[in-house]
């Protein structure tokens, strides 16, 4: 056959191992090479030096090993589109990187390249340097003007964020966790960067206030700032944005949680764990219909528990939220008239940032979720101080996956129609002080696979049959002097309290 016409060569996504001599001479001249998935490496292909013409050229996850040769940044291809992503490519970025002025997507993620980040080409608008051991700090040109996508999570990137970001007119997504950045949240933001969807500057050493400039980035759902050192009251301004996801757990944030988050009515995740907020738990969050995991523990609230949460109406439905097949952000690179970039809309971002684990802490431990964070459906309010009796208007929540409410002061009764919530895979009620009988209801829960109700003040007989009868760990029901039957060791036979002492004096 007669490749000398060949333009387009894309062999990605079939199973095909190539190999090809280093003296190779390919009889072609082709615009796109995507061979990603083909197994080329280890050895860099030096055959694409004789290249000339590449537009669109993919490598990625080849198993190629070792530093990009110096002679591939001095190609006369004028690239436009670059994907190295998935090798295990070593060795620094040469400065001569900003020279590839056609360079429009760069995709390096999830290799071993280590130094400094170099400056980039002007043309640049999307980035992803993600995974891999960069470190230094960012210098102030480093955000070219016409980003729009800013990947370099999981690095060991240092330093302040430069101001020059609040400039990025462009920017859609700006994502540097799981890096060692410090200092504090720039204050800059000035209504130009009117697109920006995405923050996450999670897993870093951020200190300070959050900024009010925030609020003046309309185009916001995604703000993930948790597990930094961040201090001071949420700012109200934070209302103006229409956020989706707002994630600030593990910081330093003390004052009353607001009554003003109730008005984001788009949010899905709300999660303020391992802060210091002392209040009580304002009705108004009750407000938000489309809330889905709700994440208030590790705090210092008081007061009882918001009969409004029963009007969480996402957790009462199996249905996605409408966001979830609301198209997005994609980028499209017209190849024929490679100036020409457009922007067209796709839920593949969206959840990208919603596809992490959720770690449900339950038993003393840890549960692990890999599920969507929009398949799951979460209440945690442990370890605060909050009293009175858990509302009847909980078991509404029907589609509730996760309920977790130990380490109060809560008293009462279980609900009894506790079994109305059908697809709880955990349950935990635990060091509390709960009186009365283990509700029937709750060998009604066909999933329940995690189950804490220790040190209560809980009598009776331990409800068997169904599900609940493979949750054989007795330390369940540790601390309930007054329970009998499987699986702890008392038997109910002649056993008769069903009430505690204190319940039989009224």
């Amino acid at each position: 056959m007669n490749f000398t016409k060949l333009e387009v060569l894309k062999l990605s996504g079939i199973s095909l191992h190539l190999e090809v001599d280093d003296k190779w001479i390919p009889p072609f001249q082709v615009n796109e090479l995507v061979l990603s998935s083909c197994q080329l490496g280890p050895r860099f292909p030096r055959w694409l030096q004789l290249q000339e013409e590449i537009f669109m050229l993919d490598l990625s996850n080849n198993d190629i090993i070792g530093a990009i040769p110096n002679w591939f940044w001095d190609l006369p291809s004028p690239i436009v589109f670059l994907n190295l992503s998935n090798n295990q490519i070593s060795g620094m970025l040469p400065s001569s990187l900003e020279n590839m002025t056609s360079l429009y997507v760069l995709d390096l993620a999830s290799n071993y390249l280590e130094g400094f980040v170099p400056f980039l080409p002007d043309s640049l608008i999307w980035l992803d340097l993600s995974s891999n051991m960069f470190s230094g700090s960012l210098q102030w040109s480093f955000f070219t003007p016409d980003l729009f996508t800013v990947l370099l999570s999981d690095n060991s990137i240092s330093g302040n964020i430069p101001s020059s970001i609040c400039n990025l007119q462009y920017l859609r997504i700006l994502d540097m966790s799981d890096n060692k950045i410090f200092g504090e949240l720039p204050n800059c933001w000035n209504g130009r960067s009117k697109l920006l969807t995405v923050i996450n500057l999670s897993n870093n050493n951020l200190s300070g206030h959050l900024p009010d400039s925030l609020g003046l980035l309309g185009s916001l759902n995604f703000l993930h700032l948790n597990n930094n050192s961040l201090y001071g009251e949420l700012p109200s301004a934070l209302q103006n944005c229409p956020l989706v996801l707002l994630d600030l757990g593990q910081n330093k944030l003390s004052g009353e949680i607001p009554v003003w988050l109730g008005k984001l009515t788009n949010l899905t995740m709300l999660r303020l764990m391992s802060n210091i907020f002392a209040s009580n738990i304002p009705a108004e969050l009750g407000q938000l219909e489309n809330l889905q995991i709700l994440d208030l523990s590790w705090n210092n609230l008081s007061g009882s528990i918001p009969q409004s949460f029963g009007n969480f109406h996402a957790m009462a439905s199996t249905k996605l939220p409408g966001y979830i097949n609301q198209p997005l952000f994609i980028l499209y690179v017209d190849f024929v008239r490679p100036t020409s970039i457009e922007t067209s809309f796709t839920s593949d971002v969206f959840q990208s940032y919603t596809d992490q684990r959720l770690y449900i802490a339950t038993k003393g431990s840890n549960l692990q979720f890999s599920k969507n964070l929009f398949f799951e459906k979460s209440i945690d309010l442990s370890s605060n101080n909050l009293h009175g009796a858990i509302p009847e208007e909980l078991v509404d929540l029907s589609a509730l996956n996760n309920l977790n409410l130990s380490r109060n002061h809560l008293t009462g009764r279980i609900p009894n129609k506790i079994g109305n919530l059908y697809y709880l895979e955990s349950l935990d009620l635990s060091m509390n002080e709960l009186n009365g009988t283990i509700p029937e209801s709750i060998t009604a829960l066909p999933f329940l696979s995690s189950l804490n109700l220790s040190y209560n003040n809980l009598s009776g007989r331990i409800p068997s049959g169904d599900q609940i009868q493979t949750l054989v760990d007795p330390t369940i029901y540790a601390g309930n002097p007054f329970l009998c039957g499987p699986p702890i060791s008392k038997n109910c036979s002649g056993y008769e309290p069903t009430y505690t002492p204190d319940e039989k004096k009224h």
